[in-house]
C-alpha cells in the first residue's frame, strides 16, 4: 500500500488496511539500486551495485513466497543498477538503468529493455 499526500492535505484516515509481520529468508545477493516486480505468483529481484564498489549485477533471483525460499533465475544480458521493471502476462521486462555503478552512473545510463519469459 502506497499512499502519496499532496500539498494542502493534513488529515488523512486510511481503513480496510491490515498489515501483518513475516518472516521471511534474506535475498542472496547483498546489493542496492536493484528492481523487483511479481511475475506469476514469484517475486523477480534482478540487477543492483555494490555498496561502495564499481560493481553491478546481472543477477535474476526469484522469491517463491510459498516455499519461502529464493531460486536463481536467469540473468540478464546487461548487468545494471537503478533500473525499473514491470512483470505483465507472464514476463519480467527491465528497462533502464545505468551500466556502471557509483560516480559512473550518469555516464552509462541505459535505453534498455530486457524480457525474460518466466516458466
Amino acid at each position: 500500500f502506497f499512499f502519496q499526500a499532496e500539498d494542502g492535505i493534513r488529515d488523512v484516515a486510511v481503513t480496510g488496511v491490515q498489515t501483518c509481520a513475516l518472516q521471511i529468508s534474506n535475498m542472496p545477493t547483498a546489493r542496492g539500486g536493484l528492481t523487483a516486480a511479481a511475475v506469476s505468483g514469484r517475486i523477480h529481484v534482478a540487477g543492483g551495485e555494490e555498496l561502495g564498489g564499481d560493481k553491478t549485477f546481472n543477477q535474476n533471483e526469484v522469491f517463491d513466497p510459498k516455499a519461502n525460499t529464493w531460486l536463481t533465475g536467469d540473468a540478464m544480458p546487461t548487468s545494471r543498477h537503478g533500473l525499473s521493471s514491470a512483470g505483465v502476462d507472464g514476463v519480467f521486462f527491465v528497462i533502464g538503468g545505468a551500466t556502471r555503478a557509483g560516480g559512473g552512473t550518469y555516464t552509462s545510463l541505459s535505453n534498455l529493455v530486457e524480457a525474460l519469459r518466466v516458466r
